[in-house]
């Protein structure tokens, strides 16, 4: 049996990193988005709006994260059903798959800063965001790059603190694939769903997630349509949509017990919720007939296709064009500034991620095509 790609999910991860890209735009520019009592820059307090109502689901990136982790659930368990030495390769290979564009994008973001091409935070104080203030003044010599890529690259590319639950969430799930029989790996990922709650380890609870939802769906398949796919559609983006850092301050989520991730809690029901929302997402993706055709379409094949290069590069993007940008177009109004500067970004983020893609795939392909010669040699 081949383990390939699905190309539906394939859209889906652009889905996941499209909240990831979007949510880092919003704390820049639009800080009220995200976080209680932080400046709002549009008379119509509009950002507030977004933030705290289902509307915010495009700016979430905790959902987003939670996307790419059911997905990392999901596909561990494809890849159990396979031969044993596509699975002894996957094992071997998934870390240099990981670490080597940490690695890389780590690299790139010194050499930013190495050339005082960060300009972060002088737009922070423009924006007045508490997003990652003082990021220029928080490094040290070279040697840290190598440090901080052992503590998963958060110093110096800060979205990659997600890489740690990717990494750990796919080894444990293929774990729990291969101890249980394919009729009890449901009950393995409940248990396991279970344990890691007690640890308090919510994110790896998506990854289990994962695996029930493509374990479900080898025995039930069922091509939902209509009014269901509706739904259902709808509750992802109802429960993918609670605000992350802030309370909401509209009714719609007043019935929800919500806690926030970063300001009074571990975040409990937050990422519950969202995780939630990943996996119906997850479910639909496989199942409708109608989001299948549309996650095929070119624009989410091509930004799912350079997803990993895209999540990778995004931020060193934000630290110096972006930032540049915002700080030198002769554009009075502020959102209009914004919106140039992101749309520009945009474009930027995208080429930025084509070439990053095709120089990790090449060193990645060379180190494990030699680990494979070596492998199948002993």
């Amino acid at each position: 049996m081949e383990i390939k790609r699905k190309s539906n999910v394939e859209g889906l991860r652009a889905i996941g990193t499209t909240l990831v890209v979007l949510s880092h735009f919003m704390v820049l520019f639009y800080p009220a988005s995200y976080w209680d009592n932080a400046v709002c820059h549009t008379k119509q307090k509009i950002e507030i709006l977004i933030g705290s109502t289902p509307l915010g689901y495009w700016m979430n990136g905790n959902t987003g994260v939670m996307i790419f982790l059911v997905i990392t659930g999901a596909g561990a368990y494809w890849l159990s059903e396979v031969e044993k030495r596509k699975i002894v390769d996957s094992v071997i290979n998934r870390p240099f798959k990981i670490f080597v564009p940490m690695l890389l994008s780590t690299i790139i973001i010194w050499y930013i800063i190495k050339v005082n091409g960060c300009f972060l935070d002088l737009v922070l104080q423009k924006t007045e965001s508490i997003w990652c203030s003082g990021y220029i003044n928080n490094f040290g010599p070279f040697i840290n790059i190598f440090k901080d890529f052992f503590t998963y690259c958060t110093l110096y590319n800060n979205p990659l603190w997600t890489i740690k639950y990717l990494f750990v969430g796919f080894y444990l799930a293929l774990f729990v694939c291969l101890i249980a029989s394919d009729s009890r790996k449901t009950m393995f990922a409940i248990s396991a769903i279970i344990i890691l709650f007690i640890l308090k380890e919510y994110y790896l609870m998506s990854a289990m997630a994962g695996i029930i939802i493509a374990q479900k769906n080898k025995y039930t398949r069922k091509n939902i349509n209509g009014y269901t796919g509706i739904l259902v559609l709808l509750v992802a983006i109802y429960l993918g949509g609670v605000p992350t850092g802030m309370a909401s301050k509209y009714w719609i989520y007043s019935y929800l017990p919500i806690n926030s991730v970063f300001l009074n809690s571990d975040g409990l029901y937050v990422l519950i919720y969202h995780m939630i929302s990943a996996a119906l997402l997850l479910w639909l993706t496989l199942n409708s007939k109608i989001l299948k055709n549309i996650l095929n379409t070119k624009i989410f094949q091509f930004i799912g296709r350079y997803s990993m290069g895209l999540y990778f590069t995004h931020f060193a993007v934000l630290m110096s064009f972006t930032s540049f940008m915002f700080l030198n177009l002769n554009i009075e109004s502020y959102n209009c500034k914004a919106i140039v500067t992101i749309i520009l970004s945009l474009l930027n983020m995208m080429v930025v991620a084509i070439i990053f893609d095709y120089a990790n795939n090449k060193i990645v392909k060379s180190i494990t095509s030699k680990i494979k010669v070596k492998t199948s040699n002993s």
